[in-house]
């Protein structure tokens, strides 16, 4: 059923009467009928009435239903509301419904305050006009019944009114939903009531017509006729507010739309042929969601004609909307005849709902937890009327203690004109922020305070809002922050360490002043640079930007190093570098130096002497080694040489045996030679030292160097002039001058050259490295140097060291430059090294030159071995073997032997004998008597004896027994016949 059918009027056409003059009877009856019908002409009259007025409410209710709650919750009723769009939009929205109804005179939308005061919106009329009521004008004329719509939301019909301007009748209908809650906003609308009551009459003649049929058949009809026009007129101005409502609307029998308006297009997002003829259904975001509003919204039809139900659509794009949906029944005895539905989108207002109940709850939450002190108040009174749980906590009051009372009443102030202060601030700005104040608590302390406040207009009024922050212990943190700060400041300056903070970027923000002091820089001067540009070395560029990165980067660095002075010094310092905040989101650098100069200087030397004491440990360490083998090999060999020696001067020279002995024998004086090598390196072993020129024992030993060093290699000779003497054992010269040949023979490849230079120099100044130790006097320095292959650093750092060598296995024992080195520390020199790889090597080796008369020197006469006069001699060996090997040689020189294996032994012979004991050979260690004691002791037994060493041990086993005193004879192990006989003459004739 269409809403054109549902409000057509009857036709205009109908039957013609005809009427005659009445009877007496006629006019009797026609006066009973009227009478009566004047009864039911004002029954019917007052009901046409009543309908008339519902219709006018039905309009009235159409239009309210049309109305945007949210722009009118938008308005507060006040001149600041003229312009805004929500107020334009609403009035052009009535002027467009006051348009459409001739009828209207009058359209408008009106609140009432909480003191009762009825008030506009907004009405229909025109900007400017003389009958426009601006908002917030108050209504004057408002009875009871106006004020019940605002406060019970009661629908009702005052009129009609009469006034200059005509009659009028007025129609107040409350917006649903609310807009704010209480009060409500109510829609009032003023009708020209001019026919009013000729239309109840119209409406009423009808019933009374068929009473008067005759006698006002024609009067009804003419009533009817007009009243048929009346009706198409409300159709086509119910028509016009159908089409032109800002709301979606539309009819729909047995849930089918058979008209909709272009809003309910709009607002679904479907074409009006997508509408018509389909299910109400589709609109809807599924059947279960239908089914409920369908129930709900005939349930409520059939009981008071109109059923509203929130719910949503689902457009035709999918979105879904947030309506209020009202529908009115044509026929609430029959709801198949149809509905009219009115559709509200409310998605906006749900979500401004939602975003204020948020608000609210955020607000309820933050007040509630809010650490510190919140309290509102009312205007001007100042009386508390809500508090918060940091209020209890720091004021010491209860809620129930605080509300009803002002600040003044509670003695909050400490200082009463602190408040006046504060107030006049409010006064004059509105608000205040942060003022500062104490505040006497109920235990009466007094503690330090923010406060801030600002005036809030609420729903019953304004209302001051206060928040106060007890800041009584950041003040006392503020003054032990000031305390700690100077006293640290005071550290920082005042520091041993030079101190710098720098920013990410490795600018000094700061130094202190034992950092002007070390690197010479004022503040002025340091403060602003970079620091790889103030004291970082050229050669330390790199070092130090990767140091300050690595603790920008949040590394903590402890190092040392070397950073430069403003004047060009460098100064060895060492660095702690840590990362440090210096505000939001920036991080530094501190640095602290300290000057470590003195103790790297003293550590340098701490380590060479170190060196020099570990090498000094290592040669001892070896010595040690080379003494105990020494006693045991020489032992040895002297056995084998003295066997060899004894049959080679029992064989003639023709003897065929002859060679192999002598071919044995070498090998026992080669295996001699290396044992003397290893006690010259340990410097332990038994030397002879003599005033020699150098020269001249080199220059005896050079055709032996050049067969030494082969034909490929030239060997050069560049003696100094006035060479001055020195003293050394002449065997030693040519140990270090054969193991030095050899060595450089070795680094050469092919053809090369070999120099050896000797000179005389002065040492004036401190020796260095290889020096130490030397006196500040004259030597005699012996230079070898080479073309070969040289050396590179960790060669040298183990040069001297005992049988560390780079030579193939085999070829070499590791001993030569070993046996050098202890042969020149032996004789109190020094020796240094310079060498490059493919440059060479030089030795230089220094010998203290010798400041006393120069002595004869005498060569030993190697003619042959001095026989003897049978002298008697006593042999004391704890080795059979050496024994046996002795007695046989001195019996074999000419002598007289007696002969024991133990010093006590020997004691017991010499006091058996009765006859002169010529000369002692004893070894020097033996099992229970060394041979000093025994010497001693014979001396007790035979006056006068005479006394001959021998020993395989080394120089220092010997001291410790007191052998190597001045003018005691000494002959080492292994020995030959020749140096037996020798040594045996020298004894006896000394």
């Amino acid at each position: 059923m269409s809403l054109r059918s549902a409000f057509r009027a009857p036709s205009s056409e109908g039957p013609v009467f005809h009427f005659r003059k009445p009877s007496a009877f006629a006019v009797a009856s026609i006066a009973v009928v009227v009478a009566l019908s004047g009864v039911a002409i004002w029954d019917m009259t007052y009901r046409a009435d009543r309908q008339l007025r519902a219709e006018l409410l039905q309009q009235a209710r159409m239009i309210a239903w049309s109305v945007s709650p949210a722009r009118v919750a938008a308005l507060r009723g006040e001149e600041a509301d003229l312009g805004s769009p929500d107020y334009v939009r609403l009035k052009e929205q009535l002027a467009l419904v006051r348009r459409a109804n001739p009828d209207c005179r009058f359209l408008y939308l009106m609140g009432r305050r909480l003191e009762g005061t009825v008030f506009f919106f907004v009405d229909s009329e025109p900007p400017g006009s003389p009958d426009e009521s601006p908002p917030g004008q108050a209504y004057d004329e408002a009875t009871p019944q106006v004020h019940a719509a605002f406060t019970g939301g009661q629908e009702i019909v005052e009129g009609p009114f009469t006034d200059r301007w005509g009659t009028w009748v007025s129609a107040f209908v409350p917006l649903v939903p609310q807009v704010a809650g209480d009060p409500r906003v109510v829609l009032g609308m003023d009708i020209s009531a001019a026919n009013w009551r000729r239309h109840a009459l119209a409406r009423a003649a009808l019933p009374v017509a068929l009473v008067l049929l005759v006698a006002s058949l024609g009067l009804f009809l003419i009533g009817l006729r007009r009243a048929n026009r009346r009706i198409l007129q409300s159709q086509q101005k119910l028509q016009a507010i159908f089409r032109g409502a800002p709301v979606g609307m539309g009819v729909v029998v047995d849930r089918v739309f058979t008209e909709v308006n272009d809003r309910l297009c709009e607002l679904t997002g479907y074409d009006r042929n997508d509408l018509l003829g389909r299910s109400s259904r589709m609109i809807f975001p599924g059947d279960e969601e239908f089914e409920r509003v369908g129930r709900e919204k005939y349930a409520q039809i059939e009981n008071r004609g109109i059923g509203t139900v929130e719910t949503r659509f689902r457009r035709k794009d999918g979105c879904i909307l947030d309506v209020i949906l009202s529908s009115a029944a044509f026929d609430r005895t029959n709801l198949g005849r149809g509905v009219a539905l009115a559709a509200l989108d409310i998605t906006e207002r749900r979500r401004a709902e939602e975003g204020l109940r948020i608000s609210e709850e955020r607000f309820a939450k933050t007040f509630r937890a809010s650490p510190d002190a919140i309290l509102l108040t009312t205007v001007p009174d100042g009386r508390i009327v809500e508090v918060n749980e940091g209020m209890v906590r720091i004021s010491g009051y209860t809620v129930e203690e605080m509300l009803g009372r002002t600040t003044t009443d509670l003695g909050l102030w400490a200082d009463p004109s602190s408040r006046d202060r504060y107030m006049a601030l409010v006064r004059k700005d509105g608000r205040a922020v942060n003022f500062e104040t104490t505040f006497r608590i109920k235990s009466g302390a007094v503690i330090e305070g923010l406060i801030s406040g600002e005036v809030l207009q609420l729903r019953d009024g304004p209302h001051f809002l206060s928040v106060v922050r007890d800041v009584t212990e950041r003040k006392r943190a503020e003054e032990a922050l000031r305390v700690q700060t100077t006293y640290l400041q005071e550290l920082f300056e005042g520091a041993p360490e030079a101190i710098v903070v720098l920013d990410k970027s490795d600018v000094v923000q700061r130094v202190n002043r034992e950092f002007a002091r070390l690197f010479g820089y004022a503040p002025h001067e340091a403060v602003g640079r970079k620091i790889n540009d103030l004291i970082v070395p050229t050669d330390r560029k790199s070092e130090g930007a990767e140091a300050t990165a690595q603790v920008a980067a949040g590394k903590h660095l402890s190092f040392e190093t070397i950073r430069q002075a403003k004047d060009g010094r460098r100064i060895h310092v060492s660095v702690l570098g840590n990362p440090i905040g210096l505000g939001p989101d920036q991080l530094g650098v501190y640095g602290i130096y300290r000057d470590i100069t003195e103790r790297r200087n003293a550590e340098d030397e701490r380590e060479r002497l170190q060196a020099q004491f570990l090498q000094a440990q290592k040669m001892e360490a070896v010595g040690r080694l080379a003494g105990g083998v020494a006693h045991d090999f020489n032992n040895m060999l002297q056995v084998m040489l003295g066997h060899v020696g004894m049959v080679l001067s029992r064989l003639s020279p023709a003897d065929p045996l002859r060679g192999d002995l002598e071919e044995a024998r070498k090998s026992a004086l080669r295996s001699a030679d290396l044992t003397r090598q290893l006690l010259a390196f340990a410097r332990k072993q038994v030397v002879q030292p003599k005033v020699v020129d150098l020269n001249e024992t080199i220059e005896g030993m050079l055709s032996m160097l050049r067969r030494l060093i082969g034909e490929d290699i030239t060997l050069s000779w560049k003696p100094a002039g006035n060479l001055w003497m020195v003293q050394i054992d002449p065997s030693q010269v040519d140990q270090m001058l054969a193991n030095l040949c050899v060595n450089a023979r070795d680094a050469i490849e092919g053809v090369g050259e070999v120099t050896i230079q000797t000179e005389n120099i002065r040492l004036d100044g401190e020796s260095g490295t290889d020096h130490a130790g030397t006196p500040l006097s004259g030597y005699v320095m012996l230079t070898v140097s080479d073309t070969g292959c040289g050396m590179s650093t960790e060669v040298q750092a183990h040069l001297f060291e005992p049988f560390f060598t780079t030579k193939g296995i085999g070829e070499g024992t590791g001993l030569g430059l070993a046996t050098v080195h202890g042969i020149v520390k032996q004789n109190g020199g020094s020796i240094e090294v310079h060498s490059e790889v493919g440059k060479g090597t030089t030795i230089k080796i220094l010998l203290p030159r010798h400041e006393g008369e120069e002595k004869n020197r005498q060569q030993d006469s190697q003619g042959g071995a001095v026989r003897g006069r049978g002298e008697m001699v006593l042999f004391v060996e704890d080795d059979e073997a050496v024994l046996g090997m002795g007695v046989r040689m001195l019996e074999t020189l000419g002598y007289r032997v007696m002969s024991t294996v133990s010093p006590e032994e020997g004691i017991r012979c010499a006091e058996e004998h009765g006859g002169e004991i010529d000369l002692l050979i004893t070894d020097v260690v033996m099992p229970g008597m060394n041979g000093r004691e025994l010497a001693r002791r014979m001396e007790e037994v035979k006056p006068g004896v005479r006394s001959l060493y021998i020993s395989g041990y080394t120089a220092d086993v010997m001291a410790r027994r007191g052998v190597l005193e001045e003018g005691v004879r000494f002959l080492q192990k292994p020995f030959t016949m020749e140096a037996l006989a020798r040594k045996v003459r020298e004894a006896l004739e000394g």
